[in-house]
C-alpha cells in the first residue's frame, strides 16, 4: 500500500498525493517563502507524526530563510508542547550554524554567588 498525504492536484486529476511529493511540495512552497501554502500542504499529511514534522520543518526552514521573527511566533503558539520544544531546538540549531545571532545565554550574576570559604 502507497503512503499517501491526501487530496491534491495529480496532473489533471483530483487524487491523492503520494508523500514523497508532498514533503516536496511543502518544502518548495517553505523555501520559497509561501509559508501559510505550505503550512496549508502540511496539515494533508497524513497522522500525526507527519504533520508535528512539517511544523517543525516548517519554523526551521523560516529560521534558515532568515525569518526568525516568524519562526519564534511558531514557537511561540506552540510554547509547551512537544512540537514546541522541537522548534525550539531547531531554531537555535540554525541560529548556531548560521550565526546571525547570538544565542541566548543565561547570565549568571557573579556577586550574588555564595563564596568557596
Amino acid at each position: 500500500m502507497e503512503n499517501r498525504v491526501g487530496l491534491g492536484w495529480v496532473g489533471r486529476e483530483w487524487g491523492a498525493l503520494p508523500l514523497t511529493s508532498g514533503r516536496e511540495i511543502f518544502e518548495q512552497q517553505a523555501a520559497q517563502g509561501y509559508y501559510e501554502d505550505a503550512a496549508s500542504t502540511g496539515r494533508l499529511f497524513q497522522g500525526p507524526d507527519g504533520v508535528r514534522w512539517s511544523v517543525v520543518e516548517l519554523a526551521r526552514l523560516r529560521a534558515e530563510n532568515g525569518d526568525l521573527p516568524g519562526a519564534r511566533a511558531m514557537m511561540m503558539r506552540f510554547a509547551g508542547s512537544d512540537p514546541g520544544a522541537q522548534i525550539a531546538e531547531a531554531v537555535a540549531l540554525v541560529q548556531v550554524s548560521k550565526a546571525r545571532e547570538p544565542v541566548e545565554t543565561l547570565v549568571i550574576d557573579h556577586a550574588e554567588r555564595p563564596s568557596a570559604n
